[in-house]
Parts: C-alpha cells; structure tokens; sequence
C-alpha cells in the first residue's frame, strides 16, 4: 500500500491511473463526476486499452457526468458506460481498479474523473496491489459484484422506461 497525491506531478493521480491501465486486461472506472477535460486526460488510455481488447466498464453518477463528456465517450467503441440515476443511488465512489497478467492494481480515493482532481486539487487515494486470490481482493471483489448488480438495476430501469414509451 501506499499514498498517492497530487503534490508531485511525476506521480500524481492522473500519471499513476495512465501507469496502471497501460497493460490492463479489466479496467472499471468509478467517478462521481466526470467532466470532459478529465475524460480528455483518459481518452488515449481508454482507447489503447480497448484496442487491445482489455474489458473497460466506466460507472458514473447521471447527475454530475457532463454531456459533453458523454459524447467523447461515446466515441470509444466497447466501452461499458453505466451511467447510474439518484433515482437509485447516490454514486459517489472513486475506484480506479484494473486487473493483469500479474493480479490487481486499485486506487481508491478522493479523486474524480475532472482535469483538476486528477492533476491538481488537493486529493489522497490509497494504491493498492495484490494476488487476485488476496484479502484485499476479496474485499474489492465483493464491492465490484456489488457494482455489477448496480448496472443490472440500471440496465433494468432503462429498459422499463423504454417499454413504459412504446
């Protein structure tokens, strides 16, 4: 384990989530808030990532993701994008987890998906590695399944709305 800060950019959030994501084979990303100079940070990453034909699922609260963001994300082809209603919850997590050939990396924190939280704001996360059959991983499995049965409820939610239309 260890602190992850912006005080020094050689390895502040947005440096550190680029390092672990470069030879993902999952990535789940989970920001509150995301803004479109945040996402313009990630989109290189994200895009390499899924070229490669690593898994990216991207959770965000409906209320605090901005449309413009939503356009640019539109743009990257296999992203899972759940975009979570208040209706629901209240998603206020900030996870940025990956998994490799050699087990997990998670950063769990203060930062959000926007150019400042993740260069600049005063922001502390925790970094985090291990085994995927470690106690930490069991704990972030169990949270990860937790999202999963969120982005059923969702997906759920839409298509009742899609039905309620016809």
């Amino acid at each position: 384990m260890r602190l992850i800060s912006n005080q020094d950019a050689s390895s502040n959030h947005l440096r550190q989530i680029l390092t672990i994501v470069a030879n993902a084979q999952r990535v789940v990303l989970v920001s509150g808030w995301i803004k479109h100079e945040g996402i313009d940070l990630l989109m290189s990453s994200l895009k390499a990532a899924l070229e490669r034909g690593a898994s990216v699922t991207l959770f965000t609260n409906a209320e605090h993701t901005q449309e413009d963001s939503l356009t640019k994300l539109k743009s990257l082809n296999g992203l899972n994008h759940v975009i979570v209603p208040k209706s629901l919850i209240y998603l206020h997590t900030k996870l940025y987890y990956v998994e490799d050939n050699k087990g997990f990396k998670a950063i769990i924190g203060s930062a959000n998906i926007t150019k400042d939280a993740l260069r600049k704001n005063e922001e502390l996360s925790v970094y985090i590695e291990g085994a995927l059959d470690c106690d930490e991983h069991q704990q972030l499995k169990a949270y990860l399944s937790h999202l999963d049965e969120l982005e059923r409820k969702v997906r759920g939610e839409i298509e009742i709305v899609r039905s309620n239309n016809i």
